[in-house]
């Protein structure tokens, strides 16, 4: 229930080391650079696919990751809203240096135009890793003939038992490289390192999209406690402990980072 400005703001508070105001800028910053500026202040689930699609892609943006891992972003979409979709992904890892890894299914030509490396996978090993162009090659080597008027990765996908594993690939990973353990902070103020906020700034953060959310929802909100006649009291009870219970929370966390600011 919240809009799409909403959605990369408080993506952009939880992950941010920045004060409200810097969120608030990144949030700003990553809707205009996605094309959403027409949509800041409307609610995601009124707006198109392509549009949700590419608010999801901002929540995941907004640290500025280097590398960015996509499940099918194409998904159930238009032909035109993929293509948008990709080539804002191609030029954003032009624009920022950044490796986009995505999955995708039966992609068109243009789409396939825009991804610099292709990997086929089947039957667990790599059958290709490359370009389209080397792709071709390597087609013609197994002695096929791409048909006119065919797309060359769809006719891979048709032809690809006959591709031989690409055994370079398949063994520079050993099992003992994947699972080599990955080493742990040793002491606490490592730990707390690791994480833009503590655990009571995430906890007010959360607490105010829930309230907001309730307030904008409160039917939606009242069938998920299941308002019956017999706990419509209990339940209200509950909401109003949790919105006078949140107000202290921030009110003493507030009070703590002062006290704290003094000393």
């Amino acid at each position: 229930m919240l809009t799409g400005e909403e959605s990369l703001l408080y993506s952009a508070r939880l992950r941010l080391r920045a004060a409200p105001g810097a969120a608030q800028a990144r949030a700003r910053e990553l809707m205009a650079e996605l094309g959403l500026r027409h949509v800041a202040h409307s609610r995601v689930a009124s707006v198109s696919g392509g549009e949700r699609r590419r608010v999801s892609i901002g929540v995941d943006l907004v640290h500025d990751p280097a590398v960015l891992l996509l499940d099918e972003p194409t998904s159930g979409l238009d032909s035109g809203s993929a293509l948008h979709i990709v080539k804002m992904l191609r030029d954003m890892a032009t624009a920022h240096g950044k490796t986009v890894v995505l999955t995708i299914h039966q992609p068109g030509f243009r789409i396939l135009e825009l991804l610099d490396r292709v990997v086929l996978l089947a039957d667990g090993a790599v059958r290709h890793h490359g370009s389209l162009p080397f792709l071709e090659a390597r087609l013609a080597g197994s002695g096929h003939s791409i048909p006119a008027h065919v797309n060359v990765l769809e006719y891979a996908m048709e032809t690809i038992d006959t591709l031989k594993p690409d055994v370079v690939i398949a063994t520079a990973l050993t099992y003992q490289d994947v699972a080599a353990p990955v080493p742990s902070p040793s002491s606490s103020s490592a730990r707390r390192a690791a994480y833009a906020n503590s655990a009571a700034a995430e906890v007010c953060i959360l607490s105010g999209r829930f309230v907001k959310t309730v307030l904008r929802t409160p039917q939606l909100f009242a069938a998920r406690m299941g308002m019956r006649e017999s706990m419509r009291w209990s339940n209200l009870g509950v909401m109003l402990g949790f919105v006078v219970g949140y107000r202290v929370l921030c009110f003493v966390f507030l009070w703590y980072r002062c006290h704290r600011m003094r000393r």
